[in-house]
Formats: C-alpha cells, sequence, structure tokens
C-alpha cells in the first residue's frame, strides 16, 4: 500500500485542486481583468458609432471606432476593473453569487462610476456625457459578461 499524502496536500488533492487547476484559475483571472474591458468598450463603441448618425462621420470607420474603443477600455477600464472588479469578484464568489445576471450589473454599475469620475476629473459637459453615456451602458454589462465568460466564477470549488 502506498502512503497517503499528509497535511495540505492532501486537502487540496481531494477537493480536486492542484497547482495546476490554481495556476489555470490565477491565469483565468489576470486574463478577464486585462481583456475584458477593452474587448467590451471596443464592441461598445463601433456598435455605437454605427448606430448614431452624428458620430458617424467623425471616425473613419467601425473598425477605427473599435480599436479606439479597445484603447479607452484599456487605459480606463482594466484598471476600475482591477480596483473595483477583483474585490468585488471576491465577495461575489465567497457569498455564492456567481451567476451572469451579478457580474453584468456590477459591470454596469462599475463602467457609470468610471464614466462620472472621468466626466469631473476632465471636465466635459452634460452634452458630451450623454454622448458618451449609451457606450457605457453598453460596455458595462458586456465587460460583465465577457469577464464571466472568461473567468466562470460559477465553476469554482467545483
Amino acid at each position: 500500500m502506498q502512503d497517503e499524502p499528509k497535511g495540505h496536500a492532501a486537502r487540496g488533492a481531494s477537493r480536486g485542486h492542484t497547482l495546476r487547476t490554481r495556476a489555470v484559475g490565477w491565469t483565468r483571472l489576470a486574463l478577464a481583468v486585462l481583456v475584458a474591458a477593452p474587448l467590451a468598450m471596443g464592441i461598445a463603441t463601433a456598435f455605437t458609432q454605427a448606430s448614431t448618425p452624428f458620430l458617424q462621420g467623425r471616425v473613419d470607420s467601425t473598425f477605427s471606432a473599435f480599436g479606439l474603443g479597445a484603447m479607452l477600455g484599456l487605459v480606463y477600464g482594466a484598471p476600475s476593473t482591477a480596483v473595483i472588479g477583483l474585490p468585488a469578484h471576491a465577495a461575489l464568489v465567497f457569498f455564492r453569487r456567481t451567476r451572469l445576471a451579478y457580474y453584468a450589473a456590477l459591470g454596469l454599475a462599475s463602467c457609470f462610476l468610471n464614466l462620472v469620475i472621468v466626466a469631473f476629473t476632465m471636465r466635459i459637459g452634460a452634452a458630451q456625457f450623454f454622448a458618451v453615456l449609451p457606450t457605457a451602458l453598453i460596455a458595462g454589462p458586456l465587460a460583465g459578461a465577457i469577464f464571466w465568460l472568461i473567468r466562470r466564477p460559477d465553476q469554482i470549488g467545483r
């Protein structure tokens, strides 16, 4: 008979946790933080540009709008995801609220808060704020959904 592992290794192995599965979890978490906001902002900006007539003359193409949105998402969204999203993700996992709807709602609230902070610090007017608001209302829930799809918090602890 082979010796049984003792201590922490035995507890982790009995729940299916290995160093490899933990590394995959951390990799997916880092990828979700870095990818969710730029991808969501790129998609939302391209959609808003394509569907809003007064913006169509300001950006050359939908692809350019996607690139601009992705850069803004990387500059403003990824740090916001790290500062607001990671603690909120930890709380949602702790309280076992891991459905997609929670992450989409959290993304909406985080994106709106980020927009308000940027609007006050850059002192943009109400007209510019309301022009950008539809993009934020699309990008927020989309970023939360992309984060959820990459990290899959509903599968943590299974």
